[in-house]
């Protein structure tokens, strides 16, 4: 009997997933999950990256100039869980619970054998902060020069902005690297270390220097084109705990067969009570996310 019969059609119906992904395998095309306001600095193939951007003041709906997010991205037997951690919100994450429970069952962290210290690890929440931006200078990416952006930067980062405003010695002067006459251009310096993740422990700041020689217009055109950060937190940009749930189990085959994920796939399910989710974070978890999703894609 011929393979492409009418009754075996019928019985090896292709999965609508599986034949999008060898669609796009065969035209080249690959989904993108990425937002083109967020900047990201030109890397080359031997891991170096160099930029300036201006870091921004808080627009005018936020008290503060970034937000801190959380995400997670792991690759489980089932597939990949790549997903914001609704720890964001201080709201209960399945992934967040499963890992303490791993945790818990274990006896203890010091009791847990190796194996099961790496799963924890690896599905750990990743820490990460999202400001508003200036683009100085990209050699590689002109086009964007001038241009006010999103920038989403690890623990790494985020320590050198904390440590310009509150500086460790006594010859050194505090800056408030979000201020549009007293802050400073920040050089972005990339390369490859150790185990082939970048690092961002070159970056710094340049002198403290008045954005745009102080031009009040300039200025106010630049601020008035800043994006609401407050969208990163708010409550409607999350799905409910089942939905994480569902997706969760998806990746670690805890279901008997895949579940479809949709908007409102389990959101009936309940929340565990509320719990303190584990507070590790990983340093330049924006470029993580990329090369997990990266690895999702190919």
């Amino acid at each position: 009997m011929a393979g492409n019969s009418f009754k075996n059609l019928k019985k090896k119906r292709t999965n609508i997933a599986d034949l999008a992904a060898k669609l796009e395998s065969a035209s080249g095309k690959k989904k993108d999950y990425g937002d083109d306001r967020i900047y990201k600095p030109h890397v080359e193939p031997s891991g170096n990256g160099y930029a300036i951007i201006r870091l921004l003041p808080p627009s005018e709906n936020c008290d503060i100039p970034f937000v801190k997010v959380f995400d997670h991205g792991f690759q489980g037997p089932g597939g990949w869980y790549i997903d914001k951690c609704p720890t964001t919100i201080e709201q209960d994450c399945p992934v967040c619970t499963h890992n303490r429970g791993i945790v818990e069952v274990g006896g203890g962290w010091e009791s847990l054998n190796e194996k099961d210290k790496k799963l924890v690890r690896d599905h750990k929440r990743r820490e990460s902060y999202i400001s508003n931006i200036l683009v100085i200078k990209d050699e590689h990416q002109p086009e964007l020069e001038g241009q006010v952006m999103l920038y989403k930067y690890g623990k790494s980062i985020f320590d050198k902005i904390l440590t310009a405003m509150e500086p460790e010695f006594a010859d050194e002067d505090a800056l408030n690297p979000f201020d549009f006459w007293e802050g400073a251009d920040f050089k972005i310096k990339i390369r490859k270390a150790d185990g082939g993740w970048r690092s961002y422990d070159r970056s710094e700041f340049a002198p403290v220097s008045v954005l745009l020689d102080g031009d009040d217009d300039e200025l106010e055109e630049i601020y008035n084109k800043q994006y609401d950060l407050n969208e990163f937190t708010d409550p409607a940009n999350f799905k409910g705990y089942g939905y994480y749930e569902t997706k969760l189990n998806n990746a670690l085959n805890l279901n008997k067969r895949p579940v479809k994920v949709t908007e409102d796939t389990g959101d009936d399910n309940p929340a565990p009570t509320s719990a303190k989710a584990d507070s590790s974070s990983t340093d330049d978890s924006e470029d993580m996310l990329d090369y997990f999703k990266n690895m999702a894609e190919s």
